[in-house]
């Protein structure tokens, strides 16, 4: 079985679990659950980006029975659409970016592709626009959202500039073919995000 080392969290603010590691076998999936509960031990806040294979986890029930464990120790979740019904069995995303909340996440935020994200908390709904570019491929645009909402909840950035940073990020991943190379350091970020004002 695999194990994660407590160690690993030491000094750690945020740990980030995909769903896709959740789909990829019981000894990855409980390997998750450990490093979740290790990390919360040191402190740790969880994000979670739920990235569904229905396919692979016997369908909806059983993915969110296997989620559950996940999501109920989420501080932020990072949905699609469609991954925010499934999760909460609800019929729209807005809905289940809501239910979500209930449950005790504090920050949803919902992606919407090229149109931007919509972050729900407790006390505000806050959309942004997402910012037009030559998409090549969106392998990996997820991640890199993910990454800098992250990176801007660190640096307590206001909502809105969290959302533009991680939209950022997003977009200019989508400009490059393959899952890695548009991730872009966070200088091209900024300047990126400075063209666009």
């Amino acid at each position: 079985m695999i194990v994660a080392d407590a160690d690993l969290f030491a000094g750690a603010r945020w740990l980030h679990i995909c769903g896709s590691s959740l789909s990829a076998g019981e000894k990855m999936r409980e390997a998750c659950y450990e490093a979740v509960r290790l990390a919360e031990g040191a402190g740790c806040l969880i994000a979670f980006d739920p990235n569904l294979r229905p396919e692979l986890l016997g369908g909806e029930e059983a993915l969110r029975q296997i989620c559950a464990p996940i999501l109920d120790v989420a501080t932020l979740v990072l949905p699609s659409g469609a991954e925010a019904q499934v999760l909460t069995g609800t019929s729209d995303p807005e809905t289940a970016c809501q239910a979500l909340l209930e449950r005790g996440v504090q920050y949803v935020a919902l992606k919407r592709g090229a149109a931007g994200c919509t972050i729900f908390t407790a006390d505000e709904v806050v959309p942004v626009p997402g910012f037009s570019v030559d998409a090549v491929d969106p392998t990996g645009a997820g991640d890199c959202f993910d990454a800098g909402f992250v990176v801007g909840l660190i640096e307590q950035l206001p909502l809105e500039e969290v959302g533009r940073l991680a939209n950022a990020c997003g977009a200019l991943a989508a400009t490059a073919m393959g899952p890695m190379e548009g991730a872009a350091w966070r200088s091209e970020v900024d300047s990126f995000i400075g063209r666009r004002q």
